[in-house]
């Protein structure tokens, strides 16, 4: 009776073995990983590019008493110095 059952259920039959990725899935995945890593690695560098141009501009002229990139706060101009 259990080969009965075991032939209308579909038995034991043996289960497929789980495979790992292909050397070339491997070799396309190394690929695109290492083309993300280039292009965030420039985006990071143009970033930081614009960044400082941004703080130059900003700052103008206004560099006497300031730290390098840093922005300096907007001075009213007139005779009481005080800060905007």
């Amino acid at each position: 009776m259990g080969a009965i059952l075991s032939s209308i259920f579909g038995g034991a039959q043996p289960q497929p073995q789980a495979q790992g990725p292909s050397a070339e899935e491997i070799a396309a995945q190394k690929k695109q990983t290492a083309l993300t890593e280039a292009k965030t690695r420039r985006e990071t560098s143009e970033r930081a590019t614009r960044g400082k141009i941004i703080t130059a501009r900003a700052a103008g002229p206004q560099t006497l008493f300031t730290r390098p990139g840093q922005i300096p706060r907007p001075i009213k101009l007139g005779g009481s110095g005080q800060r905007a």
